[in-house]
């Protein structure tokens, strides 16, 4: 059963990553109005996708949560974690560069979302490459 879900998800991926591509070709194809247009329905589409991931994300956690609740407290500290780290990228975010935007009816409070959607991204990323390196690390060292 864990196979056949694996493919199915797989699949998804691809097809998401196929349609938000499409928009992406047009936007690089095309200019003024209608490159703004391919730029909303990109957005649009990348909305929804999000929206899907944490639902999956949400459905998974709760699904593993019914097939070991002793998990709960990882799960707990888990989140804890990323709301304290979305918290603190907010918080250092500005939302001053949302005139250079303004095509695409960017708004201050827009801009430093997305400030915050990056700065949080880039501190997870270098956290999974420093936990990777040091469990290679720590793997050659045994």
């Amino acid at each position: 059963m864990n196979n056949q879900m694996g493919k199915i998800a797989t699949l998804v991926a691809a097809v998401v990553a196929i349609v938000g591509m499409i928009p992406s070709l047009f936007i690089l194809l095309t200019e003024g109005e209608r490159m703004e247009k391919w730029v909303e329905i990109s957005i649009l589409i990348t909305e929804v996708a999000l929206f899907l991931s944490v639902l999956a994300a949400i459905g998974s956690a709760i699904k593993g949560l019914t097939v070991d609740p002793k998990g709960f407290r990882q799960v707990l500290i888990g989140m804890g974690i990323l709301v304290v780290l979305v918290g603190l990228t907010y918080a250092f975010a500005s939302g001053a560069d949302f005139e250079q935007y303004t095509k695409i009816r960017v708004t201050e409070s827009g801009s430093r979302w997305i400030s915050t959607g990056l700065n949080a991204t880039y501190i997870m990323m270098l956290a999974s490459v420093g936990t990777v390196a040091f469990s290679l690390v720590y793997r050659l060292r045994k």
